[in-house]
C-alpha cells in the first residue's frame, strides 16, 4: 500500500483525503489482484473523503493459484474537536466575559464524531476539573485544548469574573433627603457589609451611621 509515494501499512491516519495506491507484484506470473473497502470493491487511488474508519482488504492469486491476502485499516478525521463550554445549562461564548456574582462550576463538553479526543483544561494554569466550583473572587481563565487522533486541534480561551458583593457609594444631600440616601443605601444589595461611606448632612465629614 502506498499514499502519494509512501508506503503505509497496518493501521494509518489521515487529516486529509488519501489516495491509497494499491501495488501487487510476482516476478513470475501474473496476479489477480481484488480489493475492496467495507464490503465494497476499492479501485487503487480512488480517494475516499468520507470522515470514518475502514479497512481496505486485497487478494492477490497469481496463475499457480498462490494467494496473498493484505489489510490496511484507515482512519480519515478532518474535523476538529467540538467544545461547548456550559454554566448551570448555559452555553457560555469564549469571546465574551463570563460574569457571575456567586461561585461557578464551567462544564466543558468535548466531542468528536470520529475519533478519541486527548484533553487539556486548566484553570488559571493549573488543571481544572469540569463542573468544579470557582469561588475565589477576581478574573480567571479557563483553558481547553483538545486534539483528536489525526492530530486535528481545538483551542478555547474563556475569561471568568467571579464578583459577588457589590460596593455602593453615595453623595449626601442636604437636609433629611441626604440622611434618608445614606439609611437606603445600607440596605441595598448586601447592607452594611457592602457599605463604604455616607454624609452626615448635620455636620460637615461626620459619618451619619454605620
Amino acid at each position: 500500500f502506498r499514499e502519494s509515494g509512501n508506503i503505509v501499512s497496518g493501521n494509518v491516519t489521515f487529516a486529509a483525503d488519501p489516495r491509497i495506491e494499491i501495488v501487487v507484484t510476482d516476478p513470475h506470473s501474473v496476479p489477480t489482484v481484488t480489493s475492496t473497502i467495507g464490503n465494497q470493491p476499492y479501485v487503487s487511488l480512488t480517494p475516499i473523503t468520507v470522515d470514518g474508519r475502514y479497512t481496505i482488504h486485497v487478494v492477490a492469486i497469481d496463475e499457480a493459484g498462490n494467494r496473498a491476502e493484505a489489510d490496511l485499516n484507515l482512519l480519515l478525521d478532518k474535523v476538529a474537536p467540538l467544545v461547548v463550554l456550559r454554566e448551570s445549562a448555559t452555553v457560555l461564548d469564549p469571546a465574551q466575559i463570563a460574569k457571575f456574582n456567586r461561585d461557578a462550576a464551567i462544564v466543558v463538553e468535548i466531542s468528536d464524531a470520529t475519533s478519541a479526543v486527548t484533553q487539556t483544561v486548566t484553570l488559571d494554569g493549573a488543571t481544572y476539573v469540569s463542573g468544579t466550583p470557582i469561588a475565589t473572587e477576581q478574573m480567571h481563565t479557563l483553558r481547553v485544548r483538545a486534539e483528536d487522533e489525526a492530530h486535528n486541534g481545538t483551542d478555547i480561551s474563556l475569561s471568568i469574573l467571579i464578583d459577588k458583593n457589590s460596593r455602593v457609594m453615595t453623595q449626601g444631600i442636604p437636609g433629611k433627603t441626604g440622611q434618608f440616601h445614606t439609611k437606603g443605601c445600607q440596605a441595598y444589595a448586601n447592607g452594611t457589609a457592602c457599605f463604604l461611606a455616607g454624609v452626615n448632612p448635620k455636620k460637615a465629614g461626620e459619618r451619619f451611621e454605620r
